[in-house]
């Protein structure tokens, strides 16, 4: 699937989907990535690995949860500084969901949408400035 941005003054963010191979060895990966296209430099909040949040529901709209609830860690919100002209970037396979219990299971055919979003912030301001995205992807 072609690549889609959304514009904010200055702070674009470009959310794409892939399907590799077919059948049971199907797998969708979506990667985002955020450009400061602006002349000021904004901070964003960094914590447990990412800048840009993916998320996926399902075709009802439920939430999938991508990684083990276990293995959740309890990480403090950093924060970093996103200079014009530099870029972050996220992607996450999306093969295996997990129920509540810990148990992994695959992604089934299907429709879900894949959900993009970066929170910047400009100076000392602690005006959240969300920019988001949303992308549907078809497993066969």
């Amino acid at each position: 699937m072609p690549a889609r941005p959304w514009l904010e003054p200055g702070v674009v963010l470009t959310l794409k989907t892939e399907i590799v191979g077919a059948g049971e060895e199907e797998l969708l990966t979506a990667i985002a990535w955020v450009e400061n296209l602006g002349t000021n430099a904004v901070t964003y909040q960094f914590g447990c690995g990412y800048g840009v949040r993916l998320t996926i529901e399902n075709s009802d709209g439920s939430r999938l949860i991508m990684q083990d609830p276990a293995l959740r860690p309890d990480c403090p919100p950093l924060f970093h500084e996103l200079s014009p002209g530099a870029m972050v970037r996220e992607s996450l396979d999306l093969s295996w969901a997990w129920d509540e219990n810990g148990d992994r299971y695959p992604l089934g055919p299907g429709r879900y949408t894949i959900r993009a979003e970066f929170v910047y912030y400009l100076g000392d301001s602690e005006d959240r400035h969300p920019v988001t995205g949303a992308v549907d992807a078809e497993l066969h």
